[in-house]
């Protein structure tokens, strides 16, 4: 026996269409069967009526770039006393550093449900998040959400970083099927080596996984890219151990760069 609910509210609102006065949703077995007012799906239907008093039913918002497994960083910040304001880019990620080095898989397994938990509260049912721990998988499903999650793999050592990439599509392949779907992220192209940008290119290509990246998201990685100058060249890259990676100047922006290596192509 199917389950039938009638949903109606103040408005219907679809983006293509006008919106209706009284709106009304016919849900079967979880899915929408029927669209009208109430007098007309009462008439058309037997079935229970749940009324969303003053409110408006719209399809779900869809966030396109999330980072759920931080969504407690603000209390992380007071309770590993790195409570700082940043004055740079460079400072909030050195800062960002300094406090996840110091948390354990359970402090990010609660952040990430509390963030999912957010989203559906305040209508937003899809994601694109940007997932740094694998090991979080079964958490996007406590309440459900829709999406697609960007495993992220991110280095310089060309061994580690196939170790990385072979993980993150490991973790992807446990993905199909379900509500969820996968994709890869190098993360940033001042993260990621450039040796490394054609192996995760190629990965996604072989495997149909989009990518997703932060890209020119400040001056210091515009100076950083171009000629290896600036904070991230003098104060991240010695914080984190890569000093043996700087690159000599490249003389580009960091979309260049990442079109040189065929991460913007379809």
């Amino acid at each position: 026996m199917s389950d039938t609910t009638i949903h109606t509210a103040a408005w219907l609102i679809n983006p293509d269409c006008t919106p209706v006065a009284g709106g009304s949703l016919l849900v079967r077995d979880g899915l929408i069967a029927a669209t009208g007012t109430l007098a007309e799906l009462k008439t058309r239907y037997s079935a229970t009526v749940v009324e969303h008093h003053d409110c408006a039913i719209l399809p779900g918002f869809v966030n396109a770039h999330t980072h759920l497994e931080l969504t407690h960083f603000p209390s992380w910040r007071l309770r590993t006393h790195v409570d700082y304001n940043p004055r740079r880019f460079s400072d909030w990620v050195i800062q960002l550093i300094k406090i996840t080095r110091g948390l354990h898989a359970e402090d990010f397994r609660s952040s990430l449900v509390e963030g999912v938990r957010k989203c559906v509260e305040s209508g937003t049912t899809a994601v694109g998040d940007m997932v740094s721990r694998y090991d979080l998988l079964p958490s996007y499903n406590v309440p459900p959400i829709r999406g697609r999650l960007f495993f992220e793999a991110l280095g310089h050592d060309p061994a580690r970083y196939r170790e990385r990439l072979d993980q993150a599509l490991t973790a992807a392949e446990g993905l199909r099927g379900g509500n969820l779907v996968s994709g890869l992220s190098p993360h940033t192209a001042y993260t990621t080596g450039e040796i490394n940008l054609p192996l995760i290119r190629a990965a996604s290509m072989s495997n149909g996984l989009p990518l997703a990246i932060h890209v020119s998201e400040s001056q210091a990685e515009s100076d950083f890219i171009f000629d290896t100058s600036g904070p991230l060249a003098e104060e991240l890259y010695p914080f984190v151990g890569w000093e043996q990676y700087l690159m000599p100047p490249r003389h580009c922006s960091s979309t260049e760069l990442l079109d040189r290596h065929g991460l913007l192509s379809p």
